[in-house]
């Protein structure tokens, strides 16, 4: 942490671009993925000159029941009531295009040595060695996660998420509870997004307003589903991106007179929602990914994967931790109704070149000069995960595959793994994912390795957390679950 004058605040937040805003809200996001923030006045940051410098919130409201808040035994460290200081990251500060008075700003969360922030001065706060990263931050575990990456191996992750979503109209919704989708017309339909254009061309101005480039919008294969590309950046960035993208998509969805839903799964048979994560890894501004980037007498594991040594390595370490990734890639009850066979979800733990079943899919890179593929994609997570903590997972279970040369890769598939024989079972899959959360967190604790690389105090309070929102659930039917979540997914 450092700290923060007006002069720095206001060249950070170019001011003169924000002569008109009102407030600035200062968010967090929350382990359930909910972005929270408390609204400043502008007026308020700046006449406070060289103080201010924070927010200050309860060290629970990082980790509270998704449906039912209210706190329970174990969600924060030592069960000690407190607060922390919530810092604006002020780089990320965009004007939301949406509201034409209010800013947002993405921030990080420390704590003091002592636990707790009430009635410290500024002169305390402004003391480094008294603050520390607040451990149940899943933005800054990232940014731990990350530092870690550049130092023991001089990389870089980037990427960009898939934005899968439903549009309903409001009014049905409303007034009858019921989701009716304006189309019923087939993938990739021109009726689709002609039905839908205006609200779709609203959503994508707003976002291209807050700097967020789009790469094409495409009509998915459920009534009413669509997706948004947006390009590849650094990780936090991306991750950033990523909120602003699903907050914006809902509001300006409500304010034109429809509801946008990102749940993982809304019919029982149609299209899932996924949030599928494409990312390579980068090195001195190259991405060593590509299969050309392999140096030395290394020879990459599978040449056919148009991978380097160091990204087979990479892909190693996520699928040997697969299963307790999955806890965090899909931590609703919700999320194990889309995680099924035939659904291009990716629930087999292997992995194969343009394998939509697997867990890992590599694209293959037609439109490239580089000789290799560029990127991997995640299938299987979806839009309940916290991002900054899912990323942080990637990345310490990439790594461990990376320095622990005894982790082994299977050979890849390009087959549906529901058609493998008994034998072609053996040889390309590692296992298969957890059934249910329950399963999952059973799998996420004992992970003594992405336990003590994420934190023991945010994975503890997280399993607690999912263990709630599994009784609060339980019983549910998917029509209820939908009710319950659509306002928070």
């Amino acid at each position: 942490m450092h700290t923060q004058n007006k002069t720095i605040i206001i060249n950070e937040m170019d001011y003169q671009k924000l002569e008109n805003i009102k407030f600035i809200r200062i968010c967090w996001v929350d382990l359930n993925n909910k972005i929270r923030c408390k609204a400043s006045s502008k007026s308020y940051i700046l006449d406070k000159n060289d103080d201010f410098q924070c927010i200050v919130i309860g060290n629970y409201s990082m980790s509270l029941p998704t449906i039912n808040e209210h706190l329970i035994p174990d969600i924060i460290p030592n069960n000690e009531i407190g607060a922390i200081w919530v810092v604006p990251d002020w780089k990320t500060l965009v004007k939301l295009d949406y509201l034409k008075d209010t800013a947002q700003v993405m921030a990080y969360c420390y704590q003091s040595i002592k636990g707790d922030a009430d009635g410290v001065s500024i002169d305390t706060l402004q003391t480094i060695d008294r603050m520390i990263p607040f451990s149940l931050d899943p933005r800054g575990v990232l940014k731990r996660a990350m530092n870690d990456l550049q130092v023991n191996h001089g990389l870089q992750l980037k990427g960009s998420f898939e934005e899968e979503f439903y549009l309903f109209p409001l009014k049905p919704w409303l007034e009858e509870g019921m989701l009716k989708p304006l189309d019923f017309t087939a993938f990739a339909s021109v009726n689709s997004l002609d039905l839908y254009h205006s609200v779709l061309s609203k959503i994508t101005n707003a976002l291209e307003a807050m700097n967020i480039p789009i790469e094409q919008v495409l009509k998915e294969a459920g009534p009413g589903q669509f997706e948004i590309t947006i390009p590849y950046t650094d990780i936090l960035v991306a991750c950033d991106r990523h909120k602003l993208i699903h907050q914006t998509v809902k509001a300006v969805a409500y304010q034109n007179g429809f509801i946008a839903c990102f749940l993982p799964k809304v019919f029982a048979n149609k299209a899932g929602n996924g949030c599928h994560a494409h990312l390579s890894l980068w090195r001195d501004g190259k991405n060593i990914v590509p299969i050309t980037s392999s140096t030395g007498t290394t020879s990459p594991l599978y040449p056919e994967s148009g991978f380097s040594q160091e990204s087979c390595r990479f892909v190693a370490g996520l699928l040997h931790h697969a299963k307790s990734l999955t806890a965090i890639f899909n931590p609703c009850n919700n999320s194990y109704r889309r995680l099924t066979p035939n659904s291009w979800s990716g629930g087999d733990i292997a992995w194969g070149v343009d394998n939509k079943e697997v867990f890992i899919r590599i694209p293959s890179s037609p439109s490239t000069n580089t000789k290799g593929n560029t990127n991997f994609e995640v299938k299987t997570i979806d839009h309940c995960s916290n991002p900054y903590l899912v990323m942080a997972s990637i990345i310490y279970a990439g790594m461990h595959g990376m320095n622990d040369s005894s982790i082994q890769l299977p050979p890849l598939t390009s087959k549906v793994p529901k058609f493998f024989t008994e034998e072609e079972k053996k040889k390309y899959i590692i296992g298969y994912l957890p059934s249910n959360l329950t399963e999952a967190l059973e799998c996420l604790d004992s992970d003594d390795y992405l336990k003590e690389n994420l934190g023991a105090d945010i994975i503890n309070s997280f399993i607690t957390v999912k263990k709630i929102d599994i009784e609060d659930t339980k019983n549910l039917s998917l029509h209820e679950e939908v009710k319950k979540l659509i306002d928070l997914y």
